[in-house]
């Protein structure tokens, strides 16, 4: 009795431990099973990211799956693949923390914060400008980087690697580019396009914005539709290539309505403000130009796809994104753009980049380097700018991109000074991954000089720098100051600024011995007593169209002709005799107030500008 009642114990005992060994067993299997399928959704994401846009033209009536397929096929294992993967579980995260957000923000009453965003729709709706009539012109036969609509029937399409492309289409011809007929066919088109507005503005080589409003104005027989008919056919008998339209109140609807009839076909939305309410709500996000497939991705997740349902959650976009997306997103979803075209910018950088196979050789990785800085060097030369920011760009062979910015203190333009920045960071890179290996890189310069503006105190002091290379090479920076002409080592140049500041306040103290001991800063300005006379003759020269090295031998030659006796100085006895730090001119002022308002006045001098060796 006692064996059978132990066997019965241990039969439990057993029957237990399977039991919890099931358990264990399901609850691993589970947790495979939602590895697997986060796996799954995160490979689908991939997908959808590689996937086809249709809703780019020619594309819409491609075998979506097909492609998609294919273009899994040939991707998957890949460095792209496997980087496009890894950002995608970055963006699989932030969303799922969106989501979490946006749920919250759902059960919260937000009554103040809907009627100000309604009020503010109101206004933007009532202010809204239909007066102008845009027109956006993109040529339906692509020429450069990009596929015709014969080859997009196979789902090729821009961008895409060429290995792809000829996976799904096995007769695809690659064409070698040809910039100099595409830019000899573009001024053709242009020349076309200024007949009807002169002041169009191109978005690529084969894309022109243009605003017809006044040519409608002064050819009142005309209508919106056959001005931009006539436009095309001209731009046919010039290059018999067709071209694709779109005609609509604003910038941002014109170049949807061009996208809606291709190839060589056009859209008009009619400037009536229920037409345009009605055209933009059932018009999906992703058909808006600046709303890509990661920003329509987020928006799908949380139940947006149409500009419609945009408007109606804005209260929630307001909270969930950055207020510059959140600004741009508020537009879309009424319709409202740009409606004056702008074709003149400041320009804020010039950049070259260039694409090659893996490289992790240094030399190899220097010899890119020389090569983009000397292309670099030519275009901000063709400019006339100089920069004082360099940014070097990498991309690794994991397709991994690193940016890195190193501004330095004085304006460069020469190849070499932006190879000596460059190699600068690029030192900095190999030497945080000694082996890695890149397929990609880029030099951009920025900051450029303004001449409008003063130029800074940097201008006139000298820069120790005994390798004769930009300054940035070294830890510190050091100056000589001009007033008691030490050397100083600062990290910045306002502490170098405020070092000048105290030896003006001081400069009482300053000897007649400093000033014949430091004859060189005569040497270097080329100025003396006389000089400063010279100075107010020419102020008071009235001749135009002279340069300032023809007012410096002007004013010498009739200062020569001027005896000593003529120059005189009106001071007051109560006056006392200071040598000028800068120009070493001997002046008399009764407070460092007039010193230093004559050191200002040197400072900046468009002669020391011209004659600084």
């Amino acid at each position: 009795m006692n064996y059978d009642m132990n066997y019965d114990n241990n039969y439990d005992e057993i029957n237990e431990c399977e039991n919890e060994e099931k358990d264990e067993y399901n609850n691993v299997k589970e947790k495979i099973n939602e590895n697997e399928n986060k796996t799954d959704k995160v490979t689908d994401n991939v997908l959808y990211r590689l996937s086809l846009n249709p809703n780019k033209g020619g594309l819409q009536n491609v075998d979506k799956d097909k492609v998609n397929k294919i273009i899994y096929e040939v991707s998957k294992g890949s460095a792209f693949f496997k980087n496009a993967k890894e950002r995608e579980k970055i963006h699989t995260e932030r969303i799922k923390e969106m989501k979490k957000k946006y749920i919250e923000l759902k059960k919260r009453t937000l009554d103040y914060e809907k009627q100000k965003i309604e009020n503010l729709m109101k206004k933007m709706e009532n202010e809204r400008d239909l007066s102008q009539y845009i027109v956006h012109i993109d040529m339906s036969k692509s020429m450069i980087s990009t596929a015709n609509y014969e080859e997009r029937k196979y789902g090729v399409r821009s961008a895409m690697p060429g290995y792809i492309a000829l996976k799904l289409c096995k007769d695809l011809i690659l064409v070698p580019p040809r910039h100099k007929k595409y830019h000899e066919v573009s001024l053709e088109i242009r020349k076309v396009i200024s007949s009807y507005d002169p002041n169009y503005c191109p978005a690529s080589v084969d894309e022109v914005f243009l605003n017809i409003t006044n040519f409608l104005e002064k050819n009142p027989l005309y209508t919106p539709s056959k001005v931009t008919e006539e436009i095309r056919q001209k731009i046919f008998e010039k290059t018999k290539l067709t071209a694709s339209a779109g005609i609509a109140p604003n910038l941002m609807l014109a170049k949807i309505c061009s996208d809606m009839n291709k190839p060589n076909g056009q859209t008009e939305l009619k400037n009536d403000a229920n037409e345009v309410e009605k055209f933009v709500k059932l018009l999906p996000i992703g058909k808006v130009s600046g709303i890509g497939k990661v920003t329509e991705r987020t928006l799908n997740e949380l139940g947006i796809k149409t500009c419609g349902e945009l408007k109606e959650n804005m209260i929630y976009i307001r909270e969930l994104f950055k207020p510059a997306t959140y600004q741009f997103l508020l537009n879309v979803s009424l319709g409202i753009g740009k409606t004056i075209i702008n074709n003149k910018w400041e320009r804020k950088s010039i950049s070259v980049e260039r694409t090659f196979s893996n490289i992790s050789d240094e030399q190899e990785l220097y010899n890119k380097l020389l090569d983009i800085s000397f292309k670099l060097a030519q275009d901000v030369e063709k400019e006339n700018l100089k920069g004082k920011s360099v940014t070097l760009k990498l991309k690794t062979s994991g397709f991994e991109i690193l940016t890195r910015c190193l501004t330095i203190s004085k304006f460069i333009h020469k190849q070499e000074d932006i190879y000596k920045v460059g190699k600068k960071i690029l030192d900095s890179c190999i030497e945080e991954n000694p082996n890695q290996s890149y397929r990609l890189m880029g030099l951009r310069l920025s900051s450029f000089l303004d001449s409008k503006k003063n130029i800074s105190l940097d201008k006139f002091v000298k820069i120790i720098d005994n390798k004769n290379t930009v300054d940035i090479l070294a830890q510190k920076k050091e100056y000589e100051c001009p007033v008691c002409y030490k050397v100083i080592r600062v990290d910045y140049l306002n502490e170098f600024e405020k070092h000048v500041n105290n030896c003006l306040n001081n400069v009482e103290d300053i000897k007649q011995s400093e000033f014949i001991e430091n004859k060189k800063y005569n040497k270097k300005f080329k100025l003396n007593d006389k000089e400063s006379d010279y100075k107010q003759i020419i102020k008071n020269d009235k001749i135009d169209n002279t340069t300032s090295e023809d007012y410096y031998h002007k004013g010498k030659q009739r200062l020569n002709n001027k005896s000593n006796n003529q120059i005189k100085h009106d001071v007051s006895s109560t006056s006392s005799k200071l040598i000028c730090p800068i120009c070493k001119s001997s002046i008399f002022c009764s407070t460092n107030e007039e010193l230093n308002r004559h050191i200002d006045i040197c400072l900046n001098n468009d002669i020391i500008k011209n004659y600084e060796t």
